[in-house]
């Protein structure tokens, strides 16, 4: 995969396409190519666009071939109607918390060189279920073999643990990946970590296919780092009661969360974006929450086009069309205010993280306003720096309240959990 997360293949044999005039100086967009891995197993790249990069003596052509995702396993034509989709990412064992075995100190790797560990294979739980999706999440055990090792050649078991997207009907891929884009959003809201999966497998189509899925976004491009903290935002056990409410909630209110997650959940994916357009997607994405969940009128409609057609019926009427047109949004609250009645409904949060409300609001709108106009008046007002860091981490805690809400935890845990998973004391935004 390549830094944009694009799965990238370069032509070893012969491509099955007419290499014509057009072809050498152009692009060419395929449905589907049918190829092998270097490991010899059948590979199956969808949505492929294939780039000439340069013409052999021998008047062949060396090619590079992007894709959306690609498929390891039997080729299977598009298009891709899937039942089933798993996966996994490197953190969610230690988040779902449970084990089948006793002896829970070694987990997930259980090193066995003299006598029995005990072992119980534990149901799957099942968090969402609803719409023709069935979602669980669950363990499997693999026992460990070494040949080299004498007798048996048994060394031990490892758990594996896995979240499972079942339809009850055939359904194209792309719905499926609508699904797994909203889950993964929760994930990460949840576990307070950037979710990338190191493995995803899908069954499905005519003859129950099952294969490896390669490519997608939310895979992860390198592996991450399994010895980090165990201190999620929220683990499952803290959820388990209310697990199924918290994905309903979350899938019910999507199609309206989903352009702030975007904002917000796009940045974090994105290491290398620089630290102002972090702080303007957030910015946006709060600013979007309220104008979707909140509030988005100043007044009453009525009595604000009452007010609208006074101002414009004492205007000069050369000047009319203009003035209706700065007034077309007057009716919607500014950031300041937006802000505020945030910061009003999590006084808590408010409390640890923000410091002086008014200090973080006129700081927030000045640097919002400059770095999206750049005037040169607001220069000096700019947070820059850790200043700027420091801010847009504001921004996302009070942003995650909002989602957390959304979700249905009562505002009592919201603060309990932002407090408990963030510093909260180098945050606090000091008068001027």
């Amino acid at each position: 995969m390549d830094d944009n997360g694009q799965l990238v293949a370069e032509l070893m044999g012969r491509l099955g396409v007419q290499i014509d005039d057009a072809f050498r100086s152009a692009v060419r967009d395929v449905p589907v190519v049918f190829g092998t891995s270097l490991d010899g197993d059948h590979l199956t790249l969808y949505a492929a666009r294939i780039y000439l990069m340069s013409w052999t003596s021998e008047n062949t052509a060396r090619t590079r071939i992007t894709c959306r995702f690609g498929v390891l396993g039997d080729h299977v034509s598009p298009p891709l109607n899937l039942r089933t989709m798993a996966f996994s990412f490197p953190q969610l064992q230690r988040w779902y918390g449970k084990t089948g075995l006793e002896n829970s100190a070694a987990w997930p790797l259980v090193p066995v060189r003299e006598g029995f560990v005990k072992y119980k294979l534990l149901d799957r739980d099942t968090i969402y279920e609803k719409d023709g999706k069935t979602i669980t999440i669950g363990l499997s055990v693999e026992m460990l073999r070494n040949d080299d090792s004498g007798g048996l050649g048994f060394t031990g078991y490892r758990e594996h643990c896995n979240i499972e997207v079942f339809c009850s009907k055939l359904t194209p891929i792309d719905q499926v990946f609508q699904t797994i884009r909203a889950l993964r959003n929760l994930l990460t809201l949840l576990t307070g970590r950037i979710v990338s999966f190191d493995r995803t497998v899908i069954e499905g189509g005519i003859q129950g296919f099952r294969h490896e899925l390669l490519g997608i976004p939310e895979q992860s491009r390198k592996k991450s780092a399994r010895n980090i903290s165990d201190n999620f935002l929220i683990a499952f056990s803290e959820l388990e009661r209310s697990v199924t409410t918290v994905l309903e909630n979350w899938f019910q209110k999507y199609s309206e969360l989903e352009p702030i997650c975007n904002l917000h959940f796009g940045a974090l994916y994105n290491p290398r974006l620089y630290i102002e357009n972090k702080f303007l997607n957030v910015a946006q994405a709060v600013e979007a929450y309220h104008r979707r969940f909140v509030n988005n009128l100043e007044l009453p409609q009525d009595k604000h086009e009452e007010r609208v057609k006074t101002i414009i019926g004492s205007c000069p009427q050369a000047y009319q069309p203009w003035l209706k047109e700065k007034l077309a949004f007057s009716n919607e609250p500014t950031l300041k205010q937006r802000l505020k009645e945030l910061l009003g409904k999590h006084p808590v949060v408010t409390q640890a993280f923000i410091g002086d409300e008014d200090a973080f609001i006129k700081k927030v709108k000045n640097t919002r306003n400059y770095l999206t106009h750049f005037n040169d008046s607001l220069r000096k007002k700019c947070a820059t720096g850790t200043e700027l860091s420091s801010l847009a981490q504001q921004l996302r805690i009070l942003l995650e309240a909002c989602l957390l809400k959304e979700l249905g935890v009562p505002a009592e845990d919201v603060a309990n959990v932002l407090i408990r998973h963030y510093p909260s004391r180098h945050l606090q935004t000091k008068a001027e």
